[in-house]
């Protein structure tokens, strides 16, 4: 199987996994909560494990053929706060829209959709220009131990609006296509464009998605803003979780 077609049969199962995560949050929304809390806890060390042993160090290789190691560093570092402070500050504003109820019903809605849709393509489009299968599967990991979570808030969020099925269920099956067009889309540029410009833009693409992985890996540790239920789960526990998740990208990527 060639790298590029194994990643459009992951994009394939992204799609179908999303979607009946998606659909059964419906179903279930207000169970198992505690469960899910601890499962979205090491949904978030995977993240930040990918983005500290994986993403970070393959931006700063490949931007280091072209540049000294030293500004390849500053570089990368640029392009992953860059990828934090977007996040940051699309949170931001749809906290003051609703602290301020400047917003319509459904207004702060579609910001929930659009953050996570930003991330999900983003994180779609990493894997699509990843140079390994190996790379690719660890980026599959992340995305698949992450979606089920991000896309149990979203339900949550988009049926707490609406309070309805059709429209929560339109956007949901939406959603659910986001990351595999990322894929695709990053695939077909990282497979026809010349080998140099390939990987300047999959160190760009790396170190911008490293800063986003961060901000979700630590989002949840921070402040659960998307799901105002009480989480009866303690934070040590949480903590834990997180801890296990990073420990285990971290014994992959040496592994690798």
């Amino acid at each position: 199987m060639s790298l590029l077609t194994y990643k459009w049969l992951i994009a394939g199962i992204l799609v179908v996994f999303t979607l009946l995560t998606s659909l059964i949050s419906l179903h279930f929304i207000g169970r198992y909560r505690q469960w899910l809390q601890r499962g979205d806890a090491l949904a978030d060390g995977i993240f930040l494990g990918v983005a500290a042993f994986h993403l970070f160090p393959n931006a700063v290789s490949g931007i280091a053929r072209t540049w000294p190691t030293s500004t390849a560093y500053v570089l990368t570092l640029l392009l992953v706060g860059s990828g934090f402070i977007l996040l940051f500050f699309l949170e931001r504003w749809f906290i003051i829209h609703e602290e301020q109820q400047l917003s319509t019903t459904t207004t702060d809605a579609w910001i929930l959709l659009g953050v996570l849709s930003i991330h999900a393509f983003i994180s779609g489009a990493t894997l699509g220009i990843a140079g390994s299968m190996t790379g690719a599967s660890l980026l599959f990991i992340a995305i698949l131990a992450h979606k089920g979570f991000e896309s149990f808030a979203l339900a949550v969020g988009l049926h707490r609006r609406w309070q309805r099925h059709y429209p929560t269920t339109l956007l949901l099956t939406g959603f659910a296509g986001v990351t595999p067009i990322g894929i695709i889309l990053a695939s077909f540029i990282d497979h026809w464009l010349q080998i140099p410009t390939a990987e300047w833009l999959s160190s760009i693409f790396n170190a911008f998605a490293a800063g986003t992985f961060l901000y979700i890996g630590t989002w949840h540790a921070m402040h659960d803003h998307f799901d105002h239920a009480t989480d009866a789960t303690p934070r040590y526990h949480k903590w834990l979780w997180t801890v296990i998740g990073i420990a285990v990208m971290g014994a992959l990527a040496f592994w690798q």
